[in-house]
């Protein structure tokens, strides 16, 4: 999200329900020029909850995949910190609340959006959004945190990817995109 890969991990889980299974888990990614990402996951959660907060210096973002109809807020909010101050009775914080705006988001479902991408750069060739670099990268933070948990939530490097190429897939000549025929019903053959 930050346009960086995240450079190591902390993490803390349970297994409640079967011992190898880690059924709740905290995470704290420790991301390039001092930015976290602290995550919570659980499969015991009574209420789904897909939520993602992004706190910046003058506003405030959150994605909430679950919502139907404002699925992004932008807050317009944030604290104000006065120039240098000599006492700590002048040092005040200005907290700012501004308005909330919910931009529309034309919805698709992800999965169907990454599979037609997908489909799309084996037809055409290219490099799909999400590329085995990306499912790489995912991997090495999962095994990050699996070994923290491990080690009673030490923080862990996450081994930095060694490559930045992409790789394009061609179609094989023998392979073309194939027209849909609606379905006709027995008594129409």
């Amino acid at each position: 999200i930050f346009g960086a890969t995240p450079l190591r991990v902390s993490a803390h889980g349970g297994a409640y329900v079967q011992r190898e299974v880690i059924d709740v888990a905290q995470l704290t990614l420790h991301y390039p020029n001092g930015m976290l990402a602290f995550l919570h996951v659980s499969w015991l959660s009574p209420s789904k909850i897909r939520r993602f907060t992004l706190v910046g210096d003058r506003q405030m973002v959150v994605y909430d995949d679950v919502e139907t109809i404002d699925k992004i807020r932008v807050y317009n909010r944030g604290i104000d910190v006065p120039d240098h101050t000599s006492t700590f009775g002048e040092f005040q914080l200005s907290y700012r609340y501004g308005d909330i705006v919910s931009p529309f988001l034309n919805w698709h479902e992800p999965l169907g959006v990454e599979c037609e991408r997908f489909a799309e750069a084996i037809l055409r060739g290219g490099v799909p959004r999400s590329d085995a670099n990306d499912g790489l990268r995912v991997v090495r933070v999962l095994e990050a945190a699996d070994s923290s948990m491990g080690s009673a939530g030490a923080c862990i490097d996450i081994p930095q990817p060694g490559f930045h190429e992409h790789h394009s897939v061609a179609a094989p000549a023998s392979l073309q995109p194939v027209t849909a025929q609606p379905l006709r019903a027995k008594a129409d053959r």
